[in-house]
């Protein structure tokens, strides 16, 4: 019986083509759709879920008071992971990670400004799962100017020469500084928070830098013994920081953890807004169910609209003796199979899709490796929500804008005079000069409003630019008017 109804329904399916075609091909095309953003819900939610102890990691944030208005961020005091390491044996290992910034990287063979280095203390390897090779992490990020390469790093800068023992050197603060390579690290993939290229020894930084209980910088990560509440050692972490530190106006900043789990897409209440976006996951989460709901639909009610036709069929078999169950079963076969036909062709566009999703993306929004074809795209209805990221409105102009980064201590003391001889080259509209891009800025500085309200203060990042950067980048003043050379109130000499 069910031999016979599959060859019955194929006939059919070669008889009426048309009608399969577009049923089955709207149930593929909106399964497709729900396949594609269910992938890309799924990926965003496996962010850093598999390191072996995920669910024991957490990281510390920070809250700033210099007067009323509290600022939330993920830097912390250098001396906080020794001080968990020596007072909390519940802290099973700590570790402290931080960004380089851009920086110039060269070695007999290349030279390029980097911008995804790291430095991490060896503890990072016993935390995450990101693997040394060629050394064990305390051989190999133990000692300052030492560092580790991804594989992609150590191919652009030493060619197909071993990378361990090869010297780099890189420029930090104005200064220069070599830099030993002791081993290879696994690159990590998309399904972290962690981009890097190269892992730098944090004891750099504590070599060249300061590292005082003033200083927030690192972000500053806890794995805990299992079964830890770390609610409870939250409190006991600050009780111990002021018992350092100190209790008096000096103390501005108070310490609260986060578990991994929810760095990406859970945040802290209404404190700290997660790296990712939940509300858009949500969001794509009832589009997909939506979607797939409109093609059953229609699925459907094209498959009704045509059992007028089809009810002379079963009346044909009914008079050669088909019983009820048996056209029952005739057509629950008949709907399987184009459901197949359905899964099947979804399953293809999902495979040609998925690749050019990422690459109009710039990024692995959808982990996977999938083969590409940009016809997918349109029928999936997707490349317009690409392209509205990629013009969003960011408040500045970022075409035909060029950076150029200076890190020479002499060329900064002749900055403006520099900007002054380019703005007359022919085709320069304007040039400033900036203490960075605007994505990437990351001085820091409290500031405290001396008014009636003299107790008031914030910590905010700040940009040092000269008076040209405004029509430069093209900024639109929210309110207020931009500073100017010729206006007396605006000059530095005057503070």
């Amino acid at each position: 019986m069910l031999i016979h109804s599959f060859r019955t329904t194929f006939r059919h399916a070669r008889r009426d083509a048309g009608y399969v075609l577009l049923n089955a091909g709207g149930l593929a095309v909106g399964l497709a759709a729900c396949l594609v953003i269910l992938m890309y819900v799924r990926t965003e939610r496996s962010v850093d879920r598999f390191h072996e102890n995920a669910d024991r990691i957490v990281r510390v944030w920070s809250e700033t008071t210099l007067g009323e208005t509290p600022n939330y961020g993920s830097n912390s005091a250098h001396p906080l992971a020794d001080l968990a390491r020596e007072r909390f044996p519940e802290v099973v290992a700590a570790t402290r990670t931080m960004g380089t910034g851009t920086t110039l990287v060269a070695s007999d063979q290349a030279k390029s400004y980097e911008s995804d280095i790291l430095f991490v203390e060896p503890s990072f390897h016993r935390i995450f799962d990101f693997d040394v090779q060629g050394n064990t992490p305390d051989a190999a990020l133990g000692a300052p100017f030492s560092m580790v390469v991804t594989p992609s790093f150590a191919s652009r800068f030493f060619g197909n020469a071993d990378p361990v023992g090869q010297t780099l050197t890189m420029n930090f603060w104005g200064a220069d500084y070599e830099f030993t390579v002791t081993g290879v690290v696994s690159p990590p993939g998309s399904k972290t928070r962690f981009t890097f290229s190269a892992l730098a020894s944090y004891a750099t930084y504590e070599y060249v830098s300061s590292t005082a209980w003033t200083s927030l910088n690192p972000d500053t990560w806890f794995l805990l013994g299992s079964g830890v509440d770390w609610r409870a050692l939250e409190s006991r972490l600050q009780a111990a920081v002021t018992d350092v530190v100190g209790d008096g106006d000096d103390v501005w900043y108070a310490y609260f953890m986060q578990p991994l789990s929810d760095v990406h897409l859970g945040g802290l209440g209404l404190l700290v807004p997660p790296e990712g976006n939940p509300d858009t996951l949500r969001m794509f989460s009832g589009i997909a169910i939506l979607i797939l709901l409109i093609a059953c639909a229609n699925y459907m009610n094209l498959a009704t609209a045509r059992g007028a036709e089809r009810g002379r069929e079963v009346g044909v078999r009914k008079v050669f003796g088909a019983g009820l169950w048996q056209v029952r079963l005739h057509f629950l076969v008949e709907a399987a199979a184009m459901t197949l036909m359905a899964m099947l062709a979804a399953a293809l566009l999902v495979e040609l899709a998925v690749g050019e999703i990422n690459r109009v993306a710039g990024t692995t929004l959808i982990d996977g490796s999938w083969m590409s074809g940009s016809m997918v795209l349109w029928i999936l209805g997707i490349r317009g929500q690409m392209t509205y990221l990629a013009d969003k409105d960011l408040g500045f102009e970022k075409e035909n804008v060029m950076f150029i980064p200076v890190r020479s201590n002499s060329d900064r003391e002749r900055l403006e005079e520099m900007a002054v001889q380019l703005s007359n080259v022919p085709g320069v509209v304007s040039a400033a000069v900036a203490s960075n891009v605007p994505r990437e800025i990351t001085q820091g500085h409290g500031v405290r409003v001396i008014d009636e309200r003299n107790d008031q203060g914030t910590i905010r990042r700040v940009l040092s630019a000269t008076p040209e950067f405004e029509e430069t980048l093209g900024l639109r003043m929210a309110a207020g008017t931009w500073f100017r050379k010729d206006r007396p109130a605006d000059r530095k000499d005057r503070y």
